[in-house]
This record gives structure tokens, sequence and C-alpha cells, in this order.
């Protein structure tokens, strides 16, 4: 009898070990869990977040579309009630901006450009309309 309290003695302690080694074990997994459950939320505030400023942003470029469309009506109207001469002259050239001082002086050869000092760049070896470019051979290890 002795021998089996003695038995039951070791098996308690041994219990009691293994439930200690399993509390710290779920204490780990549920702290990990929290951890986890906090960026869900944080991703679920951005998410949350996102989907608000894309309809605000989807609103403000439907509204942009609206007034484009009426300034188009507008345009039309001056056109055709006033004529094409109340709108002016067309620019000759819409995409490109006006000419400046400096920019005149380009095709005279000064060169106001990073070098300054009004002479022509010619670093590449530019002959005329030519544009001559050395090629060096391959370095071989």
């Amino acid at each position: 009898m002795e021998a089996l309290q003695k038995m039951i003695a070791e098996m308690s302690l041994e219990l009691k070990s293994g439930m200690s080694s399993l509390q710290s074990g779920l204490f780990s997994v549920e702290t990990k869990l929290e951890s986890t459950q906090a960026s869900v939320d944080v991703m679920a505030s951005s998410i949350h977040s996102l989907n608000t400023w894309k309809g605000a942003i989807d609103t403000q470029v439907s509204d942009l579309g609206a007034a484009v469309q009426d300034l188009r009506k507008q345009v039309e109207r001056i056109a055709v009630g006033a004529g094409l001469s109340a709108l002016g002259p067309p620019p000759t050239n819409p995409g490109a901006p006006p000419l400046s001082a400096t920019s005149a002086n380009m095709g005279s050869g000064i060169n106001p450009g990073p070098t300054g000092h009004g002479s022509t760049n010619t670093h590449r070896g530019q002959m005329g309309n030519q544009l001559m470019v050395s090629l060096s051979t391959p370095v071989r290890y």
C-alpha cells in the first residue's frame, strides 16, 4: 500500500509539473492571440478609413466632371452665340510655352545653359548636324 501511495504522490508531482507547463504555454498563446487581434483591429480601422476616403474622392471626381461638362457647355454657348471672333484667335501652338529671352537665343549658338559664358557645349564631340559619340572597348578581367 505504501508503494501505491508513493506512486500516486510521484504521479501527482508529474501532473502538477505538466499542468504548470500547459498553463505557461496557454498564457503564451493567449498573449500572441491578443497581439494578433490588436493588429487585426488596426487593419480593420485602416480599411474603414480607406473606404470612407475612396467614397469622398469618387464624389469629388464626379463633381469635377460635372463642373467641366458645365464649363464646356458655357464655352459652346459663347462660341455659337457670339461667334468665334468673341473668343479671340486660337493659339498657334497650344502646347508650347511662350519663348523667353534665353530660349530665343538657343538657335543662335549662344548657350545660356549649365556651362553659360555664351559658348556652345561640345562635350560629346558634336560637329554641325552630326553627333559623334566615342565607344570604348569593354574591360576584360
